[in-house]
């Protein structure tokens, strides 16, 4: 007669997290360049004007609050965690230019980010991105719209 030892059950199941654990840590996006592809060639350059004020967040990929800003990332809420090494508040009005689409497949999802610049000089030499929420075909860039506005393009 097989009996399964709950030691055996308690191993196997030992083993079966550590391969997940190990499978998600390998799994973070890796963004690339598609600014020059179409259709982001047509987003690069236009501007923007945030509607409500931002919290810009200092991030460092590797969860070390202490660590160093890997780059900033502009949101209209909050946000905390181990990767959040400072934020900034940016009012309303702040001016923002896309200067580069970066895409990365994440589990059969694309993820589009822009990298900006923000035009008042408060980060100049940091990367700065702002993550798209939403489709970017639907006219709004793939950004909330009541948080920010185009106001022009090739600038």
């Amino acid at each position: 007669m097989n009996v399964i030892s709950p030691v055996s059950v308690a191993h196997s199941w030992l083993i079966f997290l550590t391969i997940i654990m190990f499978a998600l840590a390998g799994c973070q996006a890796r963004y690339e360049d598609k600014s020059e592809m179409t259709p982001y060639n047509s987003i690069v350059g236009k501007r923007l004007e945030a509607r409500m004020p931002l919290i810009a967040y200092g991030i460092n990929e590797s969860l070390n609050p202490e660590g160093p800003v890997d780059y900033i990332e502009l949101r209209s809420e909050a946000i905390a965690g181990p990767e959040v090494v400072f934020s900034k508040s940016l009012s309303i009005g702040t001016l923002i230019r896309i200067d580069r689409v970066l895409a990365a497949e994440y589990f059969s999802r694309t993820l589009l980010r822009y990298e900006v610049s923000v035009l008042d000089g408060s980060f100049d030499s940091d990367t700065v991105v702002i993550p798209t929420s939403e489709d970017y075909r639907i006219g709004t860039l793939g950004l909330d719209a009541a948080v920010y506005n185009e106001v022009g393009s090739n600038l």
